[in-house]
């Protein structure tokens, strides 16, 4: 006898424009420029543009202010491979430093867990001498690493201020929330009207609460989990050779290494197997952005304005809830 014969009913209309919209998430995800070198030409083009459009003498003290007091945090230097390297939250920053340090010890990777004051890996922002810092800028290779502003956002509200990860968290640090962590929640409260009582639970914090909060909170005091990749790494004023994008990684990454003569027995870790098995990235974004309201999307898009343009990164602007205000278009 033949096999019975599978019917699926035809697809609705909800179905349809769902898949559009997830396929359309999808491509603003994506970075047209997938080479590291024209990615790094794409910003300087960008940067030059401004210093045509804006006074030079404004645009080079508002670049050399940021340098002194941003820039340095977030750029790790190796001596032996000569790279200066621009780190950020949720940009493979554990496993950049474990590179860095497997660059010391010689070793093919480093396993151990990795704080987030990590002694052992040589930072900018610790050289006492700023002049021999800007020598080593000049000298060496600078690199770094983006992600899509919307789909950082929402990994770090997934991975650390959601209930579900501050439980995870707490798990794995004893029953109360590492310093780093309770600092993150009390600027978050700060802004929402409230204060962390308790670090011994998981604190209550919706995904549009977070975004409420980043509307809230002045660009000086972000959190590295949220600041802005072009104020954190000032491309404007470091002027990087490589930047390479998260999506391609680990690829991207080890061409990096090979690049910088690292011996082929180092290569870049891989990512866990529960990352991989997650959704995709567009149907995360969707269930995450789809339910807040458009306005407050304009705004928030207009806060990592720079990440979108310096970048060539796309506005999802089919994200949000329609609410007849400042529905905003995607740019690029």
């Amino acid at each position: 006898t033949s096999p019975p014969v599978v019917t699926h009913p035809p697809p609705t209309m909800d179905s349809i424009a769902k898949a559009a919209l997830l396929d359309h998430i999808g491509k603003s995800l994506e970075n047209p420029m997938r080479s590291p070198k024209a990615l790094a030409a794409h910003v300087r083009n960008m940067c030059r543009a401004r210093l045509l459009t804006r006074g030079r003498t404004e645009i080079l003290q508002e670049w050399q202010h940021r340098l002194l007091f941003g820039a340095w945090q977030g750029l790790m230097y190796d001596d032996k491979y000569r790279i200066a390297f621009c780190v950020m939250r949720k940009i493979a920053i554990n496993n950049w430093q474990r590179t860095f340090l497997a660059f010391q010890n010689r070793s093919e990777t480093y396993t151990k867990e990795i704080d987030h004051e990590e002694n052992g890996i040589h930072w900018f922002k610790d050289l006492f001498r700023k002049d021999i810092a800007i020598m080593r800028l000049n000298r060496y290779r600078r690199a770094m690493f983006i992600r899509h502003p919307a789909m950082r956002l929402f990994a770090t509200y997934r991975d650390l201020l959601s209930p579900k990860s501050q439980a995870g968290i707490l798990e794995d640090s004893g029953g109360r929330l590492p310093e780093w962590l309770a600092d993150a929640l009390r600027v978050v409260l700060k802004y929402l009207g409230r204060k962390l009582h308790r670090v011994d639970r998981p604190v209550t914090i919706t995904f549009e609460q977070f975004i409420d909060s980043l509307l809230e909170q002045p660009g000086y005091i972000r959190n590295g989990h949220w600041q802005s990749l072009s104020d954190n790494c000032q491309p404007c004023q470091v002027n990087y050779h490589f930047i390479g994008l998260f999506e391609d990684m680990p690829r991207s990454a080890n061409l990096l290494l090979r690049m910088l003569r690292v011996p082929r027995k180092l290569r870049f870790p891989e990512r866990k197997i529960f990352y991989k098995e997650r959704a995709p990235d567009s149907e995360m974004m969707y269930n995450a952005y789809i339910d807040v309201p458009r306005s407050k999307l304009t705004k928030l898009w207009k806060l990592y304005q720079d990440d979108f343009d310096l970048f060539n990164y796309r506005v999802p602007y089919l994200l949000g809830r329609p609410d007849g205000k400042n529905v905003h278009r995607a740019s690029g």
